[in-house]
């Protein structure tokens, strides 16, 4: 997703979010914590 996806009227609330929120990958979905599975299969 980018900015400029967005209307003028979020485009502030957008840049705020990506400054001061965490998006990195934190092993967990919807609040529960994932196992950690090997990856077995090649494409």
């Amino acid at each position: 997703m980018h900015g400029s996806a967005f209307d003028n009227s979020v485009f502030q609330k957008y840049v705020d979010a990506l400054m001061n929120e965490k998006y990195a990958y934190s092993n967990k979905l919807l609040g529960k914590e994932l196992e950690d599975k090997p990856i077995t299969s090649r494409l």
